[in-house]
């Protein structure tokens, strides 16, 4: 339901069309989708350490496949534009890069309310990741993929 808000104010306050933020200009797919996959495993690999706990349990069928569907699309590409173009790329282009960086992890960290001190920094850690990883790449679809890939992965762990 506020997916079609957040594009609108996205469209509005960006300088540049908002593709130019999905992908660099002369960025290969293949790239991203390498940096993303690279990424997105050592993620999982860190939350999966810090949480212990996987899979969806003892859900309806239906409600297993909605859930899995939307962790691994909608989800993630709604999160990337917040986190990382909102709160780190523009934003960063005036105030620096690292202190962006921080605070767009731990923003990342608190909206997925962790319940254990080993999750709260496994959360900053992978916030974190894909913040360097939206900057070295310049946009937001390796780390949009690399998030993809590990609510992903998590979900079969």
């Amino acid at each position: 339901v506020l997916l079609p808000l957040l594009l609108g104010y996205v469209r509005s306050i960006l300088p540049v069309p908002l593709s130019r933020y999905i992908r660099a200009p002369g960025a290969s797919p293949l790239i991203d989708a390498a940096a993303g996959a690279g990424t997105g495993g050592l993620i999982a690999l860190v939350l999966a350490g810090a949480s212990g706990a996987g899979g969806l349990g003892s859900l309806d069928p239906a409600v297993r496949v909605f859930y899995a569907v939307v962790s691994i699309s909608l989800g993630p590409f709604i999160e990337e534009l917040f986190f990382r173009l909102l709160l780190f790329l523009l934003p960063g282009e005036r105030y620096g890069y690292g202190p962006m960086a921080v605070v767009s992890s731990l923003a990342f960290t608190l909206a997925h309310l962790p319940d254990t001190p080993l999750l709260f920094a496994g959360y900053f850690v992978c916030g974190m990741a894909l913040a360097l990883l939206a900057r070295a790449r310049g946009g937001i679809l390796a780390p949009f993929l690399a998030h993809g890939l590990a609510n992903l992965l998590l979900l079969v762990l």
